[in-house]
């Protein structure tokens, strides 16, 4: 008697856990059909959400620092958010190699040893100070002398500041981009 009723007590509750578990009952009516919009009416616009719209990023990597020169690669995700490059990477299937960002064109020699970067007028660092060819010059410099990565910069020869808005990049050998 006692297992009849340990069962019948397991069946009980298993039944109302699986109750709790199930969806809604399925209607009885079927939907109105959609009837289809006149073709001179306007499209229902949609709605914008309220408030702002946030992308939430969970890295593994701690953040080690927030100096650009000391950093090494694990700071690559959120650094670019903060520091622009001359010019960033595009995808490989983009229809340009490069989109412009404190550069606002370039030019390349032949051989792929000489890059000359002319730089957008009017920008400004955070306290105002100009970014022209020379702060792009020691910021450079600075990182092939004691960067994190410094390793990247070891095909650079020389970086030299044209004048204001110009600097010209220069291998001591290996191509710096083809």
């Amino acid at each position: 008697m006692k297992r009849f009723t340990l069962f019948v007590s397991m069946l009980v509750v298993f039944s109302v856990a699986l109750s709790a578990c199930g969806g809604s009952a399925a209607p009885t009516e079927a939907p109105p059909a959609a009837t289809e919009a006149p073709a001179t009416q306007a499209p229902v616009p949609t709605e914008v959400p309220a408030g702002p719209l946030v992308l939430k990023y969970a890295s593994s990597a701690n953040i080690t620092t927030w100096d650009p020169i000391a950093s090494f690669s694990t700071e690559a995700a959120y650094m670019a958010n903060m520091y622009e490059q001359l010019l960033r990477v595009n995808p490989p299937d983009s229809a340009e190699w490069f989109t412009p960002l404190l550069a606002e064109s370039w030019e390349k020699s032949d051989d792929g040893l000489v890059w000359t970067f002319k730089l957008r007028p009017s920008v400004k660092f955070h306290d105002g100070e100009p970014v022209n060819a020379e702060a792009v010059k020691k910021s450079i410099e600075a990182a092939k002398d004691h960067a994190g990565a410094s390793f990247i910069w070891l095909p650079l020869d020389t970086v030299e500041a044209v004048d204001d808005q110009t600097v010209k990049f220069t291998s001591s050998g290996l191509s710096l981009w083809n």
